[in-house]
C-alpha cells in the first residue's frame, strides 16, 4: 500500500483528519473530467476564469479573475459554502513536533495559494502535503487524494504547479516533485541540495536546506518542458533557482543568487561575506514567453541590517533577474537598492502588461515605497552602460523606464534618478552606501544608539512584498501597502563565531556587530493603493488602523471586487473604485495565504487557506482568533 492510498484508506475508516469528507476517488472516476494542464491552456489561462490555473492567475502575475456573477451589488450576500480541514503540522504521522532549529522555526506558516482545474481543487500545507479535492458539487469538498513527502524540514509553502497530466511541487526539504494528477503517485521526486562548495570555494555548511518559493512549469523556447523551484529564507550559502526537466526530474541548470568569483557581479562583493550571506528566490516567478525568461526576485542581503559588514553593491541582492529558462543564464537584472540595509526583499508580482505606445513592459512594487516600470524586450539587449560600481564583467542591467512613489512618506532617499533607476543618492565610488535615514553622511554603526525614524516602516512584511493585482481594464495596479514608519534607536548585537542563527552558520571569523533598530512602528496604518499604471497616480482606497499587518495580499476580480485577509483572521471584500468594505468573515485563526476565485456550473465561489501564521496579533473585534490554529481551506459564495 503506497504512502497515498495508505491515507485514504485511513480516512475512510475515520481514523484520521476528522472532519474531513470522505475521498472521493470514485466519484471522480465515474464523473469524468479533465485531467490534464496543457502548456496552451496555461498560454491562455484569462481565456478561463472558471479555473485558477497558476497562483497569480496567468503567467503575467495579473491576481485579476474575469469572473463577475459576484459583484458589487450582490457581494454582500455571500456566505460560507463549506470548510475542509487539510491538516497541516498537527496531524502528520507521530504528530510532528517541529523544533525552534527547524527552517521557519516553530509549526509552519501556512502560505499555500490554492489551484483549481474542472472542479478540481489542489493545496499543499506548510509540511509540502498536497491534497487534491473534489469541489464540484458546491456544497463541499471530497478528498480525492493526498501525497505526503513526510519532510522533517520546511520554511513556508505557497502552493502548486500544474501543467499536462502532472501536480509539481517544491519540498520545504529541497525535493522538487511531480505528482500524477489523477492518482498522486510521485513520477519524480529529486533532491536539489546544495553541493559543499561553489568552483575552489568552499561554503558554509547549512544544515537544514529549504525551497520556499511556489513552482512554475513553462516549455521554453527550445521545446524543453520544465520545472523549477526556488530556495531560499533565513539560511546563509548557496541559495539558488533550480530547473529540472519536468517528465524525468533530472537537474537542467541552477543559478545562484550571488555570483561566483570569476562570474559577472562577483565584484560587487568587496569581502568574504558573499560565502555566507543570504538572499533566497522564495517567491512567485512570472514567465515572459516572448523574450524565454522567467521574472525572479532575490532576497534582501543577510546580515540584513548591517551593510558594512558586507561593503560592495552586493549583487544579486534584493534585484529582478532575467533569466532564460533554457539555460539559466542571467539576461538581465536589476538591484533596486545598492548595499541595501532594510530588509527589501525584490519579491513581489513582476506584473507584464502592455503600454498604450505598444511598449511591453513589466512592472513592481518595490518594499522601498516605489513602484517601478522595465522595458522588457529592450532588457534583452546588451551593451548599455551600467551605472552600478563593478567596471567590466559586469551583468547586463534591465531597461528602466520610470519610477512613482506610491507610499505617504519616504525619507530613506530623496527619490529615484529618472535616468538610471537607482537612489539619488548612490554613489558608484563608495563601498558602503549611505543613504538619507542616516544622521551625518555617516553609516549605520556610526549611529548606534542614535535615534532613527524611517519611513515607509520596514518591520512589518507589507510594503509591495504580498501579491498585488493589475487590472488591465481599469489600467490600475492594485497592492496593501504600509504606510506608517519606524521609530526608535539603532541598536547593536554581537554575534560570535560560528554560532547558529535562525538555522544558519556564519563565517569562521568573528562577525563584526550586526546592527538592528528598537522602537515601534508609527503613524497611518495598513491600506490598499492603486496606482495607474499609465501616469504612476496614484490613490488610497482603503485604511486601516490594523497594527498587525497583513500577510495575504490581494486578489481582485472583474466584478469590481478586491479581497484580503488579515492576521486577525479576517477575510473582507472592498469596491476597486471606492475602496469601501462591501463584506467580510471572521475564520477564528489568523491568516498569511492569498485568495483565488473559481465557478463551477456557472456558479462562482471564493476560496482561501486560513491557519498557521507566526507572530499574528489577535485584535477586536476577534479577540479570539487563534494565533496558529490548524489549517482550513474556506470556501465562499452566493446562497443557492
Amino acid at each position: 500500500m503506497n504512502r497515498n492510498t495508505s491515507v485514504i484508506a485511513a480516512l475512510a475508516a475515520g481514523t484520521a483528519l476528522a472532519g474531513l469528507a470522505a475521498p472521493a476517488a470514485s466519484q471522480e472516476a465515474g464523473g469524468g473530467g479533465t485531467f490534464s494542464v496543457s502548456y496552451q491552456r496555461l498560454l491562455n489561462a484569462d481565456a478561463e476564469p472558471h479555473n485558477w490555473l497558476m497562483v497569480d492567475g496567468n503567467y503575467s502575475q495579473h491576481r485579476n479573475s474575469g469572473l463577475t456573477q459576484i459583484n458589487k451589488t450582490n457581494v454582500n450576500r455571500m456566505v460560507v459554502k463549506f470548510a475542509v480541514d487539510i491538516c497541516g503540522w498537527s496531524c502528520t504521522p507521530n504528530l510532528f513536533k517541529p523544533t525552534d532549529r527547524m527552517a521557519g522555526g516553530g509549526h509552519p506558516a501556512e502560505e499555500a495559494i490554492p489551484l483549481v482545474a474542472d472542479g478540481f481543487l489542489y493545496i499543499e500545507d506548510g509540511l509540502s502535503k498536497v491534497s487534491k479535492i473534489d469541489v464540484r458539487s458546491g456544497r463541499r469538498g471530497d478528498w480525492v487524494w493526498r501525497y505526503d513527502p513526510k519532510i522533517t524540514s520546511y520554511r513556508n509553502r505557497k502552493g502548486v504547479a500544474l501543467m499536462n497530466n502532472n501536480v509539481y511541487g517544491c519540498g520545504g526539504d529541497s525535493r522538487a516533485f511531480a505528482l500524477d494528477m489523477r492518482s498522486g503517485e510521485p513520477k519524480y521526486e529529486t533532491m536539489l541540495l546544495a553541493p559543499p562548495q561553489r568552483g575552489n570555494t568552499a561554503m558554509t555548511v547549512i544544515p537544514n536546506q529549504t525551497m520556499t518559493a511556489p513552482p512554475n512549469v513553462m516549455r521554453t523556447a527550445g521545446g524543453k518542458d520544465v520545472h523549477i523551484c526556488g530556495r531560499g529564507g533565513t539560511h546563509a550559502g548557496n541559495h539558488s533557482i533550480d530547473a529540472v526537466d519536468a517528465e524525468t526530474g533530472k537537474l537542467l541548470w541552477r543559478r545562484y543568487s550571488v555570483p561566483a568569483p570569476g562570474e559577472p557581479g562577483h565584484q560587487t562583493w568587496q569581502n568574504a561575506a558573499w560565502m555566507t550571506t543570504s538572499q533566497g528566490f522564495w517567491a512567485h516567478n512570472a514567465f515572459d514567453p516572448v523574450t524565454n525568461v522567467i521574472l525572479a526576485g532575490v532576497g534582501d542581503a543577510w546580515p540584513s541590517y548591517d551593510p558594512e559588514y558586507r561593503p560592495g553593491d552586493n549583487l544579486f541582492a534584493g534585484s529582478t533577474l532575467a533569466i532564460d529558462v533554457d539555460t539559466g543564464a542571467v539576461k538581465w537584472y536589476f538591484q533596486y537598492i545598492p548595499n541595501e540595509a532594510y530588509d527589501n526583499d525584490s519579491v513581489n508580482n513582476m506584473h507584464i502588461w502592455t503600454t498604450k505606445d505598444g511598449k511591453r513592459v513589466t512592472s513592481h512594487f518595490g518594499r522601498a515605497g516605489f513602484w517601478y516600470v522595465f522595458d522588457l524586450d529592450e532588457g534583452i539587449k546588451t551593451g548599455r552602460a551600467n551605472p552600478q560600481a563593478g567596471g567590466a564583467n559586469m551583468p547586463n542591467i534591465g531597461a528602466f523606464v520610470r519610477a512613482h512613489q506610491y507610499v505617504d512618506e519616504v525619507n530613506w532617499t530623496k527619490g529615484i534618478d529618472p535616468k538610471t533607476g537607482l537612489p539619488a543618492e548612490y554613489d558608484a565610488n563608495r563601498g558602503h552606501q549611505v543613504y538619507l535615514d542616516y544622521a551625518n553622511n555617516a553609516g549605520r554603526r556610526a549611529n548606534v544608539g542614535k535615534p532613527m525614524y524611517h519611513c515607509p516602516a520596514w518591520g512589518h512584511q507589507s510594503v509591495g512584498m504580498e501579491p498585488s493585482v493589475l487590472d488591465l481594464e481599469r489600467r490600475i495596479a492594485y497592492t496593501v501597502t504600509n504606510d506608517s514608519c519606524t521609530t526608535g534607536n539603532y541598536i547593536t548585537a554581537v554575534r560570535e563565531t560560528a554560532v547558529p542563527i535562525q538555522n544558519a552558520f556564519m563565517a569562521t571569523t568573528t562577525m563584526p556587530a550586526m546592527t538592528a533598530t528598537t522602537g515601534a512602528n508609527i503613524g497611518r496604518g495598513f491600506g490598499i493603493v492603486g496606482v495607474n499604471i499609465d501616469t504612476g497616480q496614484r490613490r488610497k482606497i482603503y485604511k486601516d488602523a490594523i497594527a498587525s499587518g497583513n500577510l495575504s495580499g490581494l486578489l481582485g476580480t472583474a466584478g469590481g471586487l478586491l479581497m484580503s485577509a488579515w492576521p486577525n483572521g479576517e477575510v473582507a471584500v472592498y469596491d476597486k473604485d471606492t475602496g469601501a468594505k462591501l463584506w467580510n468573515f471572521y475564520t477564528g485563526t489568523s491568516i498569511a495565504a492569498a485568495a483565488i476565485t473559481y465557478a463551477v456550473d456557472g456558479k462562482q465561489y471564493f476560496a482561501i487557506l486560513a491557519g498557521g501564521a507566526r507572530g499574528a496579533i489577535s485584535t477586536a473585534p476577534n479577540p479570539g482568533a487563534q494565533l496558529g490554529g490548524n489549517p482550513n481551506l474556506w470556501v465562499f459564495g452566493l446562497p443557492d
